[in-house]
């Protein structure tokens, strides 16, 4: 798995994130543990209506992860995930220790801090229980609306972009925190392969215009608009699509769309490509722009 680090975006979100944890290192609620090296360690819980290992909300969130979360004092305790697409994210978190999908009970009992990420909130445990809960805006659309409503009941309003604010109730904007999405502008500003060293490895036609779709092949990023596109430009044109597949396209609409699946390094494709397309109707601080 690529994950471009952004240490401004980690340092913004611990400057953010440490009033959120006042009471909860010194034992006040949640689980608190100790041991000879960490004398009190913040137990975080994660609630997701989906999560991936790639795409936009997931570079944001595996970053804090793997760069924050994973440290003294923190430590990811448990993830619940309503809607399942890939076991992938599973596996790492089993193999990192995490509980998966436990009870309300455990939460209330065990979790020192709660995110929630595309969820309403946990009924009672914020109220009941005295967790102190996030909750984390992706975008701005209908989807996201319609969970930012619940953002009264939360300790901390955090959004990925100033887009995502529109989510919320104007009278709630003001103590909301924006964290950007982010990339390593060095590491992907280093294009590894041409677009004659693409073309030959993916066996695409290298005198042609290059349309990018780039992301998860999803109902939600629009790809079959994308597609419609292709087809609608002149014969020198191709479409290329970069990323997982979770939608099924007509083959027969597909004969000028190459699909490649997933890259190691999508910035690669972006140097290579004519013209990018963002097709999707759904986006927060989108990584793909950012790439860009």
């Amino acid at each position: 798995m690529l994950i471009y680090r952004d240490p401004k975006m980690v340092r913004r979100f611990r400057l953010r994130y440490e009033p959120c944890s006042e009471g909860i290192a010194s034992g006040q609620s949640g689980l608190v543990e100790t041991s000879p090296t960490i004398e009190r360690r913040i137990a975080v819980c994660f609630v997701f209506n989906t999560i991936l290992d790639t795409g936009g909300v997931e570079l944001w969130w595996w970053t804090l992860y793997q760069e924050l979360f994973q440290s003294a004092p923190y430590y990811v305790h448990a993830v619940r995930i309503t809607q399942l697409w890939t076991t992938r994210v599973v596996e790492r978190l089993l193999k990192d220790g995490v509980k998966f999908n436990p009870s309300n009970q455990l939460f209330a009992e065990e979790c020192s801090l709660i995110h929630v990420h595309g969820n309403p909130p946990l009924q009672g445990l914020t109220a009941e229980k005295h967790v102190p809960s996030i909750i984390v805006l992706h975008g701005g659309d209908d989807y996201t609306r319609a969970y930012a409503k619940h953002s009264r009941v939360y300790d901390q309003i955090v959004a990925v972009s100033t887009d995502s604010l529109h989510a919320l109730e104007e009278a709630e904007r003001a103590r909301a925190v924006v964290i950007n999405n982010g990339i390593d502008i060095n590491e992907a500003s280093k294009p590894n392969f041409d677009k004659r060293q693409i073309a030959a490895m993916y066996n695409l036609p290298y005198n042609r215009k290059w349309l990018l779709f780039l992301g998860r092949i999803s109902a939600e990023k629009e790809p079959a608009f994308f597609v419609d596109v292709v087809n609608s430009l002149s014969s020198e044109w191709i479409g290329i699509m970069v990323g997982p597949q979770y939608f099924q396209l007509q083959a027969s609409s597909m004969s000028r769309t190459y699909k490649i699946g997933k890259v190691e390094k999508p910035t690669d494709m972006i140097f290579a490509s004519d013209a990018l397309l963002l097709a999707s109707k759904s986006e927060g601080g989108p990584r793909t722009l950012v790439e860009s």
